[in-house]
Order: C-alpha cells, then structure tokens, then sequence
C-alpha cells in the first residue's frame, strides 16, 4: 500500500501525551500532522489549511469528538474528509453504533498498533460518507447521556449491593451475640438459681429493641408452652417486686422478684423469680439474684466487648488491605508514565550527542530514577507493616553505588553553596554482596537531608572497615566485613528530645523546616529497618545549631581479590610522581592529600594561588616540577584562574586537574582551551583515580573526566525474535525501539489474546508480558500458553512486565508459569540482560 506523504492528517485529543504519541506513531509512516486541543480547535484549523483525515477522541471540553463529527458531516466542504473515532473511555457496541450515526468512517479503540491507524487512514480516502450527516443533535446527545446515566445505574446497583452485604452482615452478628449469650449463660445462670432458690419458677426475659416490651427468651419451671411465646409490654424497665400483668395472673404467680441484666450502651433484659405463694423473698435470695444477675451482665459485656473488638479488627484489617491495594494502583499508575521517561530518555543516549547534552540527560535519568526512589518509599513503609519486607543478595561494586548517589546529590548541594566531600578509607572494600539498592537508598536519605538542613558549609559522606581486632585486614576471599558510614554536616542540628522522635514514621524534628524542606517523614524509619535488616544500627549524634552526625554500621560478604587487582593496575604509573593541591577547604584539601599519598604519589598542598605559585617555582627551580597540579575552581574566581594558566610558564611542564561543580560547565570549553582536565564535585577516589592515571597517557586531550559507570553491555551473540504484549502504546514504542537498537526483532500484540495467537501461528526466542491488559491480562494468556499442544510452544521463555511492584505480584507472576519478572519503569539493561540470559 503507497502511502501519500503529502498527506496531513488533524490529530484532536485533549491530552497533550496522546497527541504526541499519536504524532510520532503517524509521522513515522510519513504523514505530516496537525494538533487540535477539541473540537473548537479542529474547526478552526480545517478552515485554514487542506486537511486529508481527522483523528478524534470522543471525551474532550467545549466540543466534544461527537459534536464535532456532526459539524464535520453537515458542512459540504468538509464533508468528504475521512474522520476516525479513537477513544478507550466510551467502548461497546452502543457506543461503536453512536459513532456511526454522527458520520464517523472508522471507530478504533486505543492504544491500536501503528497499522491499524494508518490502515485506517489510506482505507478511509476517497471512501468517506459524501452524504449530509441527518441525525438529530439532541437526540445524540440524549443517547450519549442515557449511556452515561445507565453506567452510572449499574454503579449505583453495586453500592447498594454492597451495603445489604454490610447490613445483612450486622445484624447477623448482632444476631449471633444475642443467641449466644441468652442460650448459654443464662441458661446456666437459670439453671444455678433453680438450683440454689426454691422458687416455682424463674427466667430471663430479653428487652426489645424498641426498650417497650420483653420476651420470655429462657426458663425453668414454666408450664409447657409458656417459654417462647410469653411477651408482656411495659412502658419502662420494671424496678418493682411484683409484676402486676395479665400473663402472671393466668399463670398463677402472685409474687416476683427479678434484676435488671444491662449491656455496654443499653440494658440487655431482666433475670426474674417467681412464686404462686403469696410469700415475701428474703433478702439473701434477691442478693443471690442480684449476685447471679450481675455475673450474667458481665459475661453479656465481655462478649459484647469481644465483638466490637472483632469487628474493629475486620474494620482495620479490610482498611489495611485497601491501603495496600490503594498503593499499589498509586504505584501502577506512576511507573506507566515513567517508563516512558526512562526509556525515552535512554533511546537519546544511545544517540550521537554533544557531551553537554549527554550530561543534561544523564542528570534527567538519576532524577527519574529519585522519584521513582520517593514512590519505593512509601512502598518499602505498607512492606514493613505487613512484615513482607525482604532484601536482595546479589554481588555490586560499593564505588559505583557511592558514586551515582553523589552525583544526584552534588548539584543541589553546590546549588546552595555547600562542599559536598567523601572520606573513604583505603581498606574498604568496594567487591561486595548484598541489596545495592538499599544501602543507595539509606545514603540517599541522609545525605538528602543533610543538605535539607544545612544552609552553609559541609557535608561529609566517611565510609570505614570497623575491625573486630586491632591488627585485623581484609584477606579472605567471600568473607564478611562491617563498613561504617557517616553523613557528617555543619547544619542547625537536633535537639536531644526530638533525637529518639525522628526515628519514628510520620515524625520529623522541626514542623517549620519541614515545611520548606518538605519529605514524607518515612525515611529515617525506613532507613533504620533496612540497616537492621543488614545486621546493623543506625544512630544520631546532635546538637541545635552545631549539626549532626548520622552513623550506621552493616555487615556484608565481600571479595578483596578483584579490589586488589584493580588498585594496583590503575596507580603503577603513580609511584613517586609529585603533586600539587591547591584547595582552600580544609578538610577537602586534606582527604585529597590522603587518597594520593595512598596511590604511592608525594602530594603538597597550598591553600591559596600564591601559595601555589611560590611552591611551583620553587619545584621548577630544582628541576622536581610537579607532574599534576588539582585545582579547586570554586576557592577564587574564575577569571582570575584562567590568567594564571594562561601566562604562567612555570605550569607548562604539569598537567592540571580542575575540580568543579556540574553546573558550571560553561566554562569547559575554556579550560580545555588552556590544556586543562576537569573533574566533576563530589570528587571521588574512583573518579580522581581515572583522571590523575591520564597522566601516564601523554597523548590524552584536555577535557571532562568521565565517572566510574557500569560496564557496557556485551556483544549480542544472535538477534532474538520477541514477543512484546502490552496494551499501552507510549510503553510499546519505548520497549520496541530499546530492542530494535538492541539487534532484536519485535512483533506487537495489545493484549493476551492477541499473544496467544502469534504464538500459535510462528516461534519466538522470549515473550515480554505485560500483566494487566484488556480481553485477556498476562496471566490467563501464560496459562493457556503453557497448555499449547506443541510442547516447544508451551515451552517459551514468558518475562513479566509490569508496573504493580509488590512482592506478592512477583510471587504470583511466578505462580502462573511465568520464568521471571520485571517491574516497571524497565531498567533497559536488566530487562537485555535477563532476556538473552534466559532466550
């Protein structure tokens, strides 16, 4: 089918996502596309320009996709333009019929696979209704207002459903405590005064729910056919001896005695004897009674008690479930769009970009990553109540964990002015095994609020190898070592009474800075789980207007093989090599000078340009220049240092290193120009390692230092043929594209149906399973995978895909014959990694 480039084609929708979603799907088919925000606005522009076909949504403001088509139909001019209903809100044979009545060519339901839109637009040309659209308008929108009105029925139905549920189930249970304590205790109770009283008969009688009548409900010693029909009515609770009342009269008795049973809120009946003998009780039968009656009451107000109480448990356990179930649509809801930011944003760092760009979207995807780290919060928190919280155990390197966090972290913190600084000790290892992503997200925490709540200064991250012994170093292979970890900052510290509240959920120290600083208040709980969930503890050291030290320890296997192989192959060329610092802070200055005196260099160190240049000179004189001089550009002005490298001679025999923050990337260029590297703050020692080592390598040019970064995926050993079914267009577009880049080839379906028919009709390597889908979600289409009659087919390698995050997802994704799961967003190279481990 040739398809008419030349063609424009009028997108109406809304929402800004769908049209450019819708824009890039028909323009990758060679279209050209115009937007309309509704009905209004499509109007306005097929009165400006040549329109070939119109895509509409249906639910739109000022005028909606209905109202539109009639104007489209009713206008000779336009009436020719092929015009396409695509919506997902109003569906059903109703609707579809609703469409065609107005003059739509086509009704498509959303998200439809590229094919289907542009099938839709070429099937459409020169096809389209010529006749005047003749429908009446009010009846239309009377329909499409019946349509609303019945869904709104059929929703009411099921509340008034549910609340007969709720009522049957009350008074069911009111109906169960009454049975219960009338048949037994006071049976038991009647039984012990016959017993113990010689009375002819006694009973108890139950008060009505109107409080205007009592019911015989148990006796002993009554005439056959008395107990459960005797009912007598009295205007109050009777107090008196004697029950003046027809029923006793033909019943023979002439005296009575009885004691009031009360319940929690109310009275629950009457506990009576009775004699045919005009004789008076004594005063220790009425105290037995009385004795009797009150031990009735009590177990009447215990079970009472025990059934509020049940009942409050239902009420929190049902509320609990609704929260779970609330947070995980919250959380399915957030990763949909993310993953198309994520993806979208790693499809343009596969492209040829300048290294601004790539830093720019670098930054987009480590905030993207932030916020999906703020919804795991509120996540790991309803884990944590429900006792369902676990820990990964997998092997990470520590450098690149510490790495990534302070580079989220570094610019907001230089935003406001604050050195952010890493002290590592050179024995801790960087081989380790357990839950990289908590110990990032603990780091993330404390670091975070450090630069909440310090407005001038330092925050220092010191990480250590706590030793059991003094002469204790780390020798075995796959042994266990505790690491200590502060986040050290000069802010306006803790009180000593708000020091044990923090800890808790919901709770922060100071309502007033929470305000400006704003948080969920579950971290610092959170965090202190987690660290006891790695053998460790977290604790706090403050004091107001002196800032505050948060210190936790873990314990961890970790493998100091590969840390010794790497250290020793990076500072070879470092040994005895000269250096100068020239830093103004302190402390920075002096864990700079640490880390090179570490690698076998001789570092010196100056605090200010005149220093420096005094001991430059000095070293030149001796002929003993030094062969790197790290230059803080944030200790005077800028201008000011490129002078100094641009006319003093004494500087050509030395390779300068400038330390600076991201934002001030403006001024690269410039030091490139005068044969500078630059290094990002927060310096680490992995990333000053990479630069100083350039030393030994005479040829590199001048430029930004790159970090320590995850290693680049491996060659693929065969294309794979992949399954992608997934309902949401924005997430096949990402997906298919990652793959494409990738070498794989991809085949679409929108939902499990559409899945279970590929598969039937020709053999993929791996199917990519998204979960919830209309027709047919990811676990029925899975089970009737798994029951094909070719066993190669039934066999298929099926991932789960998914935004729902719960533990109890993955288990049931597992249950349903699924090999594995991945959560949405999709970290693209896990999602690679898993899919052509398991092909």
């Amino acid at each position: 089918m040739v398809i008419e480039t030349h063609l424009k084609i009028l997108v109406v929708d809304d929402n800004v996502t769908n049209r450019k979603l819708l824009r890039v799907t028909v323009e990758t088919e060679g279209f050209t596309v115009v937007e309309a925000v509704d009905g209004l606005d499509a109007l306005a522009k097929l009165e400006e320009q040549p329109i070939g076909a119109i895509i509409s949504d249906i639910l739109m403001p000022k005028m909606d996709g209905f109202s539109l088509c009639m104007a489209v139909k009713r206008n000779p001019k336009l009436r020719s333009i092929p015009f396409i209903m695509y919506t997902s809100t109003y569906t059903g044979a109703a609707n579809e019929k609703l469409a065609a009545d107005v003059g739509a060519d086509r009704y498509i339901l959303k998200p439809a696979p590229t094919k289907v839109i542009v099938n839709a637009i070429l099937e459409t040309r020169g096809k389209a209704h010529t006749r005047p659209c003749t429908i009446n308008e009010p009846q239309v929108m009377r329909e499409y207002s019946e349509s609303l009105i019945s869904k709104l029925e059929e929703k009411n139905e099921e509340l008034r459903r549910a609340a007969s549920q709720q009522r049957s189930l009350w008074e069911f249970s009111h109906r169960a405590l009454t049975v219960l304590a009338s048949s037994i205790l006071t049976k038991d109770a009647l039984q012990c005064v016959a017993k113990n009283l010689h009375v002819d008969c006694c009973g108890f009688w139950e008060v009505s729910s109107d409080g205007q009548s009592f019911h015989l409900q148990d006796g002993v010693g009554w005439k056959n056919g008395m107990v459960g029909k005797a009912v007598i009515g009295v205007p109050n609770l009777p107090t008196n001896n004697v029950w003046a009342d027809p029923f006793f009269r033909k019943a023979g008795i002439r005296v009575s005695q009885s004691c009031m049973v009360g319940k929690l809120g109310g009275v629950f009946g009457v506990l009576s004897i009775h004699q045919s003998e005009k004789i008076k009780f004594e005063e220790e039968e009425f105290q037995f009674l009385k004795t009797v009656a009150s031990i009735v009451e009590a177990a009447v107000n215990r079970l009472q008690n025990e059934e509020e109480i049940r009942q409050a448990r239902t009420v929190a356990e049902s509320a609990n479930e609704a929260k779970s179930q609330f947070l995980a649509n919250i959380s399915h809801e957030l990763r949909t769009p993310m993953t198309s930011i994520i993806g979208m944003t790693e499809l343009a760092l596969d492209e040829e970009l300048t290294s601004t760009v790539r830093e720019y979207l670098g930054m987009a995807k480590q905030s993207a990553y932030t916020l999906l780290e703020l919804l795991n919060e509120i996540l790991d928190f309803s884990r944590i109540e429900s006792g369902k919280f676990q820990l990964d155990n997998a092997p990470f390197d520590l450098r690149i964990v510490i790495n990534q966090t302070l580079r989220t972290l570094g610019l907001k913190a230089y935003t406001k002015g604050l050195e952010l600084l890493l002290d590592k000790s050179d024995e801790v290892p960087s081989h380790l095994v357990g839950d990289s992503l908590r110990i990032r997200q603990v780091l993330t925490n404390l670091i975070g609020n450090a630069i909440k709540f310090t407005h001038k200064g330092e925050i220092v991250l010191s990480v250590s190898l706590v030793k059991k012994d003094p002469g204790e170093v780390c020798s075995e292979v796959c042994s266990e070592v505790c690491l200590k970890f502060c986040v050290a900052d000069t802010g306006i510290g803790i009180s000593a009474h708000d020091q044990e509240r923090i800890f808790a959920p919901f709770i922060q120290a100071d309502a007033s800075n929470t305000r400006r600083a704003g948080g969920t208040g579950l971290g610092l709980a959170i965090a202190s789980h987690l660290i006891s969930q790695m053998k460790g503890k977290l604790w706090v050291e403050s004091k107001l207007g002196s800032g505050s030290r948060f210190t936790f320890t873990i314990q961890l296997p970790y493998s100091s093989e590969e840390d010794q192989a790497l250290l020793s192959e990076g500072t070879e060329a470092l040994q005895g090599l000269p250096a100068l610092i020239v830093i103004n802070n302190p402390t920075a200055r002096f864990i700079t000078e640490r880390i090179l005196h570490h690698w076998g260099m001789k570092p010196e160190m100056a605090e200010d340009i005149p220093t420096a240049l005094s001991k430059i000179c000095e070293a030149n004189q001796f002929d003993q220049p030094y062969g790197a001089i790290i230059i803080d550009s944030l200790m005077c002005e800028t201008d000011r240092i490129f002078r100094w490298l641009q006319n003093d001679s004494a500087l050509a025999q030395s390779i300068i290193f400038t330390i600076s923050p991201l934002e001030r990337r403006n001024n690269q260029a410039r030091f490139q120009e005068l044969g500078a590297f630059l290094i990002d703050k927060p310096v680490t020692p992995s990333t000053l390692l990479e630069a100083v080592t350039s030393i030994a390598k005479r040829n590199a040019k001048p430029g930004r230092c790159s970090p320590l970064s995850e290693s680049k995926l491996p060659d693929i050993r065969k294309p794979l043929r992949i399954l992608l079914a997934e309902d949401v267009l924005d997430s096949q577009l990402v997906v298919e594209r990652l793959l494409k880049k990738r070498g794989h080839r991809v085949v679409i379906a929108n939902n499990g149906r559409e899945a279970l028919d590929n598969i039937a009709r020709e053999d993929f390597d791996v199917v990519l399973m998204d979960v919830q889908m209309p027709t047919m979600d990811g676990f029925q289409a899975t089970q009737a995978i798994r029951t094909l009659p070719d066993p190669k087919k039934a066999a298929v390698p099926i991932v789960a895909m998914t935004a729902h995050a719960m533990k109890k997802d993955e288990e049931r994704c597992h249950a349903a014959g699924m090999n594995s799961y991945v959560s949405k967003p999709i970290n693209f190279r896990e999602l690679v990694q898993l899919i052509e481990r398991i092909a």
